[in-house]
């Protein structure tokens, strides 16, 4: 799957529609700040299975990691807050939670499982010390944008027609 990459609502939509309609679900990349964050659309509507989401990883994991739990989503496998993945990242194991400041704590990242990796001494977000780059992953991009709002209720319509 190649990432959508955000430029402009309009280009969004017809981008998104087109990868739904082709696979069923779409892998989105939108830069805040220094970082980027990837995220999945669509696989709630085709496989009944949260959304996912990567905080500050480079482009190529982001969009490799997501792509190859979203073929795992489709072969019949179901992630939950809390499980780990350990065969994505050599010599890592990778989380999979709702909230990336206290993985215990309300949900934070709007329905969608995030995908979490530790620092060079194995410390996730949440814990202290944590290196800046991977501590930056427990930053939520805010949730509220009028046009992912707008992009969702298209989604609901396509899959609708599905």
């Amino acid at each position: 799957m190649h990432p959508i990459r955000v430029d402009s609502i309009s280009s969004l939509l017809v981008h998104v529609s087109r990868q739904i309609h082709e696979f069923g679900w779409a892998l989105i990349v939108t830069p805040y700040g220094d970082y980027l964050h990837h995220y999945t659309l669509g696989l709630p509507l085709r496989w009944r299975h949260q959304d996912l989401e990567t905080f500050a990883l480079d482009e190529e994991r982001g969009s490799a990691y997501l792509t190859a739990l979203v073929q795992r989503i489709q072969d019949g496998m179901r992630y939950r807050n809390g499980d780990f993945v350990s065969d994505l990242a050599a010599g890592y194991d990778l989380f999979l939670v709702e909230n990336p400041c206290d993985p215990e704590g309300a949900p934070m990242t709007s329905g969608r499982l995030r995908l979490v990796w530790p620092d060079a001494h194995y410390r996730y977000p949440w814990h202290q010390g944590c290196e800046r780059r991977c501590a930056a992953q427990a930053f939520i991009p805010p949730p509220s944008d009028v046009e992912l709002q707008h992009l969702h209720c298209q989604l609901g319509v396509l899959g609708a027609v599905n």
